[in-house]
């Protein structure tokens, strides 16, 4: 849990058992490592703040928890420093999250400028660009290990505007395979390694292999579609469109139509504006909230 001040933690079977950390700092953002215990964390000494000049550092912490007799409440470690190099440290960094191999974490630095999204190792060092983004945590996208990124660079606000998807390799080795004349959105890794992302002003649905490579919409979707997800099977897709949540087999061709599962949701209303600090998984013209439902 997050306080005004520092990072605690509450014991998942007594509320009772506490323990803050960084308790002179305010965080800014954190992110879990997909696997383990660890939590990188951005923040700010309270005596200052991420607009006054202040460097917002990046900490790595542990996750505590009760370690038997030895350790019958909290035991944390205690929070380590990871050293960054970047030239706005006064406005982040934000975090896109760690790499499913826990190699990598994909960050923001300068988010009230741009925003550039780059990638650095957990121990610390030069963080790496990658492209300029808008802070969007679901245009950036991990393979299920951790060997390539999928990023929808562009840093235009407008709906529809033109974007650009680009496939990165080694964390850092990125080619467009999609978009830069017209609008790309939301991609979505499945566990097999086949990836689905919205394409155009029209917002069709389209799915490729791994490397970006045999792209064809699915016309069956229709238009108008959003944040599409795979299930676990690998052939499914859930996505969002008309204020509805639909369930499409991708494998099936176009002769296998989408069925609506869930809906209405959400209002009809204008999507919101990211702020600086805290990013949005909204696409810039999406203005339904995507819920979990049991296809």
């Amino acid at each position: 849990g997050g306080s005004r001040t520092g990072i605690e933690f509450v014991g998942a079977e007594d509320p009772g058992i506490r323990e803050t950390q960084l308790p002179e700092h305010r965080a800014l953002d954190m992110a879990w490592a997909g696997r383990g215990r660890r939590i990188a964390v951005s923040a700010v000494p309270e005596r200052g703040s991420s607009g006054d000049g202040t460097p917002a550092q990046l900490f790595m912490l542990e996750v505590p928890g009760p370690y038997g007799e030895d350790c019958p409440a909290l035991c944390p470690e205690t929070p380590l420093a990871v050293p960054v190099e970047h030239p706005e440290a006064t406005s982040g960094p934000l975090l896109a999250g760690w790499s499913p191999n826990g190699e990598n974490i994909a960050l923001w630095t300068a988010p009230g400028n741009g925003a550039t999204l780059g990638v650095v190792s957990p121990r610390g060092g030069g963080i790496t660009p990658i492209a300029g983004t808008l802070v969007r945590r679901s245009w950036v996208q991990w393979s299920r290990n951790g060997d390539r990124l999928l990023v929808v660079e562009g840093t235009a606000r407008e709906a529809g505007a033109p974007r650009v998807l680009l496939l990165c390799t080694n964390a850092t080795a990125c080619r467009p395979i999609a978009g830069g004349d017209e609008a790309v959105a939301d991609p979505a890794w499945s566990r097999s390694g086949a990836m689905a992302y919205v394409r155009s002003d029209r917002r069709e649905l389209w799915i490729a292999n791994r490397d970006g490579a045999d792209a064809h919409r699915v016309a069956a979707a229709g238009e108008g579609v959003a944040a599409p997800r795979w299930l676990p099977d690998t052939r499914r897709l859930l996505f969002v469109r008309d204020g509805r949540v639909w369930l499409l087999d991708a494998t099936g061709g176009d002769g296998a139509p989408a069925v609506p599962v869930a809906g209405p949701i959400g209002r009809r209303q204008a999507a919101p504006t990211p702020s600086a600090r805290e990013p949005s998984d909204l696409s810039p013209d999406l203005a339904e909230q995507l819920y979990s439902v049991a296809p």
